[in-house]
């Protein structure tokens, strides 16, 4: 399933996701997802069948540089992440995932 809105800037697909508030993507051959708050109030969900097992910050070029602390990304369940302040905006993360049991 493809779904395109140009004027509301809305694009989902199985492999990836823009808003005005996330975008992210699975990163192909990896169980890795690359997602990046636009704002405050963005909500990262993740794909159906997977869960997040850590979560790392990225440098400019995409590189893990550090495991993100506990509390600096909120979890709403399982499968949600949103970030705890404004001042994660526009910061690349990575999410490491595993297979959901």
């Amino acid at each position: 399933m493809i779904i395109v809105i140009i004027a509301g800037l809305f694009y989902t697909r199985p492999s990836g996701y823009f808003s005005p508030e996330v975008y992210w993507a699975l990163q192909p051959g990896h169980d890795r997802i690359i997602f990046v708050f636009i704002t405050g109030h963005g909500k990262l969900a993740v794909p159906d069948g997977w869960e997040i097992e850590s979560v790392s910050h990225l440098d400019g070029i995409f590189g893990e540089c550090g495991i993100v602390p506990k509390g600096v990304l909120v979890a709403e369940g399982k499968n949600v992440l949103r970030p705890s302040g404004e001042y994660l905006a526009n910061h690349a993360f990575s999410a490491k995932l595993k297979k959901r049991k």
